[in-house]
């Protein structure tokens, strides 16, 4: 339709119902909608290193959702009970810019949970917490709980230096040795929604 030919349609049914069908037809173009319950994590890489020269736990989660077009996005992420600040939360933009998102933390029973907005479908989070009873034999449990499947599942447990009788469960297929630790290393795939995955960890004293 020439630029004529549309000034002489609007002057014929009136600005208003022309500016009314204009939205109308904007609006009814289908768009992708996604429930959280239709989101998947296409790749999820967990990295759990507890600190050499404290009674910390450092833990990284990054990765990327597989319905890129469903961002942006309101997200909820899990962590163990004790997380109660995360140092890094973060979406990334796809040239790798890294844009920290403000969040809620959320207490239930059993874990924290953190809610946030996501702009992009690639995430980095990071937080410390300190699981560790006291006393020389440093042992806990560490739960990876998400709403979302989990198409690719990798996981990382660092050894800490001067650490005696270490010991994971279930026992990892791959080991590394990077900058003096010894890494522990997980892949799994196609996991459930809600599904928990665990590990049991245990090391004797190392020097704190």
């Amino acid at each position: 339709m020439g630029l004529l030919n549309i000034i002489k349609y609007i002057s014929i049914m009136g600005i208003k119902r022309f500016l009314t069908l204009l939205l109308f037809s904007i609006f009814i173009i289908p768009a992708p909608l996604y429930g959280e319950e239709a989101l998947k994590i296409g790749r999820m890489k967990v990295s759990v290193w507890p600190e050499y020269d404290t009674p910390d736990v450092l833990v990284v989660y990054e990765g990327r959702f597989a319905n890129k077009d469903a961002f942006p996005a309101a997200i909820t992420f899990i962590f163990p009970k004790g997380v109660n600040k995360l140092t890094d939360a973060c979406s990334l933009s796809p040239k790798g810019q890294h844009f920290c998102q403000i969040y809620d933390i959320e207490k239930r029973d059993n874990y924290n949970q953190a809610v946030m907005s996501l702009p992009y479908g690639d995430f980095f989070i990071d937080f410390q917490y300190s699981p560790f009873k006291r006393g020389k034999d440093k042992s806990f449990e560490y739960v990876i709980q998400s709403r979302y499947d989990i198409m690719n599942l990798e996981v990382n447990i660092q050894q800490p230096l001067r650490s005696s009788n270490f010991s994971i469960a279930p026992a990892s297929s791959k080991q590394t040795r990077d900058s003096d630790f010894n890494q522990y290393h997980y892949s799994i795939k196609d996991i459930p929604a809600n599904q928990d995955v665990r590990f049991k960890y245990y090391s004797g004293f190392w020097g704190l």
